[in-house]
């Protein structure tokens, strides 16, 4: 790819190579001091526009490549975490209708590949159906990517950690998949507690860093309030705490966890995952809420805790709020919620002294670094005229959610 991009003809590597810019340029930190000391800077909007143009310049539709894909993919992770959520739907589309007509969903695909290739091409089809899948669940659209149940496994053996770690994902959200997409008959009690005890047991046993173990462990959680809200339409759920996820109080439990994950992170963690995490958590205090309102006697009866449910919803909503650049769809509806129960948000010191589940390491300090941006190549004259930001579709869309309930249940 380096070679490529040095070639002002490779319209496909300078695409995928702008989108992906785009995305780090939108995640990074700068420090001030830093900024005034490089040569130039570079709007992450204005390089996500140059793939876009790099892409129109190939007409892309009509010639699918990997690089295109990839194009799409990285453009939908920049949309959607700045909350433009038809945009980021299209494109994650795209990307996969772009794999399908590739076949990399299909097992003879990879007959006649050497083993690397394979696997990078495995790699890629399996971050479109994990994306694909967080993306749908969290704002109830259909999927259209089917993977062929015959597909070679993703290797652990001889592979970077980082690789490793990605693995571990893909086997939670196999779990997470069967379940959502069961058949209704066989929604059993049995069924729920077999499928969160699956979710369960899942570890990330060789995650190096913070950051994947952030991405793993809050999503983990996450799947096991979005089966839960499943079970809501198959089976009655009890009042008995005990009962796990059989019971009403399950969120509570949840909460709990995510809360010491929460207090194991530094804030930079969480807004390095964009709005996918956000909305996760934002989820988790949703469910929350609804459970202290259907049955508010439970936070009365623990007032005499040092900490309740009320103060455990105030506390992820307060995380929430204080992210930068957050574009999180849940947080008009997490914050109607809280002001229909007349929770002020003051909540106490979030002590988890008392819990006794598994812990994260200590936060490490994040500490900035200087990049130096690579000059832009010129696809065309660029307007002076900034390029008007239209969040229409994300707040149409705030404005239509309600409690969140995918279909299909």
């Amino acid at each position: 790819m380096i070679s490529r991009i040095q070639d002002p003809e490779d319209s496909e590597a300078y695409a995928l190579c702008t989108a992906l810019t785009a995305v780090v340029l939108a995640h990074l930190k700068f420090n001030p001091a830093d900024i005034t000391q490089t040569s130039h800077t570079v709007d992450n909007g204005w390089v996500a526009g140059e793939s876009e143009r790099a892409r129109a310049s190939v007409r892309y539709h009509e010639k699918p490549s990997l690089e295109l894909l990839l194009s799409s993919f990285f453009l939908h992770i920049f949309y959607a975490n700045r909350g433009h959520v038809w945009r980021a739907t299209v494109l994650i589309r795209e990307a996969i209708t772009l794999a399908q007509f590739l076949e990399l969903d299909q097992a003879k695909h990879y007959k006649q590949l050497s083993k690397k290739e394979a696997q990078l091409h495995l790699r890629i089809i399996w971050i479109l159906s994990i994306t694909e899948r967080g993306h749908t669940t969290r704002f109830d659209l259909p999927r259209i990517l089917r993977l062929d149940p015959d597909l070679p496994p993703l290797e652990t053996q001889d592979v970077e950690p980082g690789l490793v770690a990605f693995t571990d994902l893909c086997q939670l959200f196999q779990t997470f998949g069967r379940a959502m997409d069961s058949d209704m008959l066989i929604r059993t009690p049995d069924f729920f507690i077999g499928t969160d005890q699956k979710l369960l047991e899942k570890r990330q046993l060789q995650s190096k860093t913070q950051v994947q173990q952030a991405d793993f462990l809050i999503t983990q959680q996450w799947m096991r309030i979005m089966v839960w809200k499943m079970s809501i339409f198959h089976v009655k759920l009890s009042v008995n705490a005990d009962d796990e996820n059989l019971s009403i109080c399950f969120p509570e439990r949840v909460a709990q966890i995510v809360l010491m994950y929460l207090n194991n992170l530094s804030r930079n963690i969480i807004e390095a995952h964009g709005i996918g995490m956000q909305m996760k958590l934002a989820d988790v205090a949703i469910s929350l809420a609804d459970m202290l309102s259907c049955i508010p006697w439970v936070s009365e009866r623990r007032q005499v805790m040092k900490v309740g449910p009320g103060d455990m919803v105030c506390h992820i909503a307060q995380t929430l709020a204080s992210l930068r650049g957050n574009v999180n769809p849940r947080m008009e509806i997490l914050f109607e919620k809280l002001s229909s129960q007349g929770w002020g948000c003051s909540p106490r010191s979030m002590s988890t002294t008392d819990i006794s589940f598994e812990s994260l390491p200590a936060t490490t300090p994040i500490t900035t670094t200087t990049t130096t941006i690579l000059p832009i190549r010129q696809i065309e004259d660029v307007s002076d005229e900034p390029e008007e930001e239209n969040n229409d579709d994300y707040d149409d869309y705030v404005k239509r959610t309600k409690l969140h309930t995918p279909g299909g249940y």
